[in-house]
């Protein structure tokens, strides 16, 4: 079985990684992907595939929580620390 190569390194994967926290920990509202690359130049050219990927990594470590936006559908990923700072009960 042919082994294939990742198209980023582990340095780059650690810098979208904290690049993520960065964007969420700094937006009082729930974002999406979409959002999410918006907001940052360097994430901007990273796929979608890739920052979900990196999001559920988040996710399992209990960093962001996620959930399904009722209106758009979408995926949306909110920090843990900004939901404690609004009051919900984390």
């Amino acid at each position: 079985m042919p082994y294939k190569t990742s198209k980023y390194s582990a340095q780059q994967n650690s810098e979208f990684t904290v690049r993520c926290i960065d964007v969420l920990e700094n937006s009082p509202e729930a974002m999406s992907i979409a959002d999410i690359q918006k907001s940052d130049m360097v994430l901007h050219d990273v796929t979608s595939q890739k920052l979900s990927r990196i999001l559920n990594h988040l996710v399992e470590f209990g960093v962001i929580k996620k959930a399904k936006d009722r209106v758009s559908g979408h995926m949306v990923y909110k920090s843990i620390k900004v939901m404690a700072e609004q009051g919900y009960e984390v």
